[in-house]
């Protein structure tokens, strides 16, 4: 159920303390668990995914209410790396984990975006936006790096379901970069790393996160850090 799939390993909104080995080992066997549980469920004999028990899955782990098409696009999208159409297991993980901090675990982005944008220009400069980060996120320290690549995501989440009807912010497009940003950093950092390294699900392994490599990719996308999360008539394709 949703809730037991994927909980935050910060629960006082600092940095996650380090874990006994022991105590690692037995929370990834857990989760390991439930995905192999939720596959013999619903994926087919070739133990793959399609859209549609994609469609199944998250209805079940959301408690019975079936995700927006664009969501189960931008679940699909995350998760299926290589563009085969399909699921597998170590994607699967990756498409949940961030669902769920999607639908459950961030506060009200509208209103958190209101809060931050301290000048009302409808856009969140760096010092704004790491500000925001660490609300939504319950961190401490985040850089500039991180604001670059949410950035990033928030750009490529616009591209893929442009709203033209928001003026200013997409607070949706920018809950699912953060979800993104905020999984990847868990992944890497929390005391579920050791999925990383394909031990424990079958199927590709899941890239390590690397500040300085995400930014590479970024290229020329922004002009600016002030214009990161600004206006559709600026900023949309």
């Amino acid at each position: 159920r949703v809730g037991t799939l994927a909980p935050s390993h910060r629960t006082d909104g600092k940095m996650p303390i380090k874990k006994n080995r022991a105590d690692e080992e037995r929370k990834r066997a857990e989760r390991k668990a439930e995905i192999e549980a939720i596959m013999a469920r619903h994926a087919g004999d070739d133990k793959k995914v399609d859209m549609d028990e994609l469609r199944e899955i998250l209805t079940e782990v959301h408690g019975g209410t079936p995700p927006l098409p664009k969501d189960l696009l931008w679940c699909m999208a995350e998760g299926d790396q290589d563009r085969s159409g399909y699921l597998q297991q170590g994607e699967l993980f990756v498409v949940l984990n961030r669902y769920k901090k999607y639908t459950d675990d961030q506060p009200n982005m509208v209103d958190l975006i209101k809060k931050h944008d301290k000048n009302g220009d409808l856009k969140l400069d760096q010092d704004e936006m790491k500000m925001l980060l660490q609300e939504a996120c319950g961190v401490t320290g985040v850089t500039e790096a991180d604001v670059k690549i949410v950035n990033k995501y928030f750009k490529q989440a616009l591209k893929e379901n442009p709203d033209k009807s928001v003026k200013g912010i997409d607070p949706d497009a920018l809950a699912k970069a953060i979800s993104r940003w905020d999984d990847e950093k868990n992944l890497s950092e929390g005391m579920f790393a050791g999925l990383m390294e394909g031990s424990l699900l079958d199927g590709p392994s899941l890239p390590k996160f690397d500040p300085q490599k995400s930014l590479n990719d970024v290229g020329g996308f922004f002009s600016s850090l002030a214009c990161c999360c600004g206006g559709p008539d600026t900023d949309r394709p």
